[in-house]
Formats: structure tokens, sequence, C-alpha cells
């Protein structure tokens, strides 16, 4: 079987969770990180969609997009 390709998920709202159900369902892709600057959203949909229940939350760009 071919390699996952990890994905994530910028911002929660409607095209966020459009595109966080279909990694989910790709057998080729794995969810592994949600961004949001809302910290609380972002865990919501990270506990819905993310593999293993546990993907990166990422709440700000500050310090890992250097």
């Amino acid at each position: 079987m071919a390699e996952l390709i990890r994905t994530a998920v910028v911002g929660t709202g409607y095209f966020g969770r459009f595109h966080a159900n279909h990694y989910t369902k790709n057998p080729r892709a794995q969810l592994v990180a949600v961004v949001d600057t809302n910290a609380a959203r972002a865990a919501e949909m990270a506990a819905e969609f993310g593999p293993s229940r546990s993907p990166i939350i990422v709440t700000s760009s500050a310090g890992w997009m250097r």
C-alpha cells in the first residue's frame, strides 16, 4: 500500500470541516493537524476527525512558520 499523505486543515468553519471529513474518509490520507485561532474549536474538530483522536492543534502561526 502507498504511503499515507499527511494533511492539515486550516480553519474550523464550513470548508475546514468539509475537508477534514473527506480526509478521514480517504484511505490514503491522514489528518495530522488542525489549525485555528480558536483553541476550543480546533480541539473539538481534532477530537471529531483526528486519527487516533490526537492530531496536532495549532492556534497561532507564531513560532512554527519561520
